[in-house]
């Protein structure tokens, strides 16, 4: 939970950022997994957070929308040719978002990547 809002800017001009780019990437792949608006995806994950009992902020629609411009495409990518016709999970810890489909346990096997 300490790396949702902590972000070190050290040497950047303006403003610290109050989300880390885990919370943004986290709440734009809700966003295209669910096909939701900016708006409606900030309400459904501070619903979530409020029925799940976690004492985290949200990050508004305007805030998302300006921060996810500089992320990188490849979740979102991803996330659309394996919903056309797959199964898929989204893991979110500490170190990141993984998007894995049917098919991926067998390529990632005993610490190699067989793609």
């Amino acid at each position: 939970m300490e790396g949702w809002t902590k972000v070190e800017r050290s040497g950047k001009r303006g403003h610290p950022f109050l989300y880390s780019e885990i919370a943004i990437m986290f709440l734009a792949t809700i966003s295209q997994l669910f096909h939701l608006p900016l708006r409606q995806t900030e309400g459904f994950v501070r619903s979530f957070f409020s029925l799940s009992f976690l004492p985290l902020p949200v990050p508004s629609f305007s805030t998302l929308c300006r921060r996810r411009k500089g992320l990188r495409v490849e979740v979102f990518r991803v996330a659309r040719e394996r919903m056309r016709g797959e199964g898929m999970v989204v893991i979110v810890d500490s170190s990141g978002i993984k998007v894995m489909g049917k098919g991926n346990g067998q390529r990632e096997g005993r610490g190699r990547s067989f793609v």
